[in-house]
């Protein structure tokens, strides 16, 4: 399952995945949802995916949606912050490198704080 939040003046998403994702996650929820942002303001400012509760990919489909996901909407992207454990921390980025021109930081689960801290400031500053 996969839960989607925008911000009502900002193109902002937040993706939170919880448990097993299936293809039709990305394709009913985080797709359409990516292309309102994207329509109303011409690009996504910052994205935050929350993998604090996912627990892998449903079929081989389902991690080919998410790169499908990647490719469609990676150059509309500015920055990208994962959010979880740090067993993501090394993967979660460097996959994300291959498909997106964003910058991408990890945060623990204890480091709201500094994920807020980040997302205010400029890019590039």
């Amino acid at each position: 399952m996969i839960e989607i939040k925008t911000a009502a003046r900002r193109a902002a998403l937040r993706v939170t995945l919880i448990d097993r994702i299936h293809a039709r996650d990305f394709e009913e929820t985080v797709t359409p949802a990516a292309e309102r942002l994207r329509e109303r303001h011409g690009r996504i400012e910052f994205m935050i995916l929350d993998v604090r509760r996912f627990h892998g990919w449903d079929g081989t489909g389902t991690f080919a949606a998410q790169i499908r996901f990647l490719r469609a909407f990676g150059r509309s992207v500015e920055r990208v912050a994962v959010l979880g454990s740090r067993a993501w921390h090394g993967a979660v980025p460097a996959i994300a490198a291959l498909f997106v021109a964003a910058e991408v930081r990890s945060f623990a689960p204890g480091q709201g704080w500094l994920l807020r801290r980040w997302l205010r400031r400029r890019r590039g500053s």
